[in-house]
C-alpha cells in the first residue's frame, strides 16, 4: 500500500518538471516572438566599393582627353536607418547611406598612355521591403530585401595624356567633374541575433546603376522599442 501511494505522489520530481515545462512552453513561444516585432532604429559601418563607369577627362577646349575609363576604390562606409517589422517574416525599413570618399589613381604608364587621379563620392537615401526567412529560432533572422535608392554620385579629377620617359612628345592634361542624381534599384541580404531590444546585424547591400554600382559590406547594432 505504501508503494503504490509513492507512485502516485504529485510532488515527484519528474511530475514537477513536466509541468514546469507544460506551463512555460517551448523557448520559441509567441511571447518572445512577439517583443521582436515593432519599430527599431539602428547604424552601421563597413567597407564600401564605390564605382564610375564611363568617365571621360576633358581638354581645356572641351574635346575629351581619351576614351572612356572606369575608376573604382575602397573606403569606410556607414548608414543610419529606421525599420518597422510589424509581422514577424516581412518588414520595411528607410536608410541613409555614405558610401565614402575614396580616391583612385593611376601613375604614368610605361612609354605612352593615360595617368589619372580622381575623387570619388557616393550617397544614396534607400526605402526596402525586407522579407524575413522562416527560421524557428526566434533570436536569430536570416532576410533579404529590395527597394529604390536616391543616389547621389560625383568625380572630380585631374588627368594626362600622352608620352612618359623614356619616350618624348606632348602631354595633354585633362579635367573630370561629374555629379550625378538618379533612383536606382537597390537590394541585399543579411543576418542578425537579437539580444532583448538590441540586435546586432551583418549585411551586404548594392545599388545597381549604370554609372557604377556602389556596395557596402557592414556590421551594425538596431534598437527595438
Amino acid at each position: 500500500m505504501r508503494q503504490a501511494m509513492r507512485v502516485q505522489n504529485p510532488t515527484h520530481p519528474s511530475a514537477m518538471l513536466i509541468a514546469a515545462i507544460a506551463l512555460l512552453g517551448p523557448p520559441g513561444g509567441n511571447a518572445v516572438a512577439d517583443d521582436l516585432l515593432g519599430m527599431y532604429v539602428g547604424g552601421s559601418v563597413g567597407q564600401s566599393h564605390v564605382r564610375s563607369d564611363q568617365v571621360l577627362f576633358f581638354r581645356p577646349d572641351g574635346t575629351p582627353l581619351t576614351s572612356a575609363v572606369s575608376v573604382a576604390n575602397s573606403a569606410t562606409g556607414w548608414k543610419l536607418l529606421v525599420g518597422l517589422r510589424p509581422i514577424s517574416w516581412v518588414g520595411a525599413e528607410l536608410a541613409y547611406v555614405d558610401f565614402g570618399n575614396p580616391t583612385a589613381s593611376q601613375g604614368p604608364p610605361p612609354g605612352f598612355g593615360l595617368a589619372y587621379n580622381a575623387r570619388l563620392r557616393a550617397n544614396a537615401a534607400t526605402a526596402f521591403g525586407i522579407l524575413y526567412a522562416p527560421i524557428p529560432t526566434p533570436r536569430f533572422d536570416m532576410y533579404a530585401k529590395a527597394g529604390l535608392a536616391r543616389l547621389h554620385t560625383t568625380v572630380n579629377g585631374d588627368a594626362a595624356f600622352g608620352c612618359w620617359p623614356p619616350l618624348l612628345c606632348p602631354i595633354g592634361p585633362g579635367t573630370v567633374h561629374r555629379d550625378q542624381t538618379s533612383a536606382r534599384f537597390a537590394y541585399g541580404a543579411g543576418m542578425q541575433v537579437r539580444v532583448s531590444a538590441m540586435g546586432i546585424r551583418l549585411e551586404y547591400e548594392r545599388i545597381s546603376a549604370s554609372e557604377g554600382d556602389p556596395d557596402l559590406l557592414s556590421v551594425g547594432v538596431t534598437w527595438s522599442f
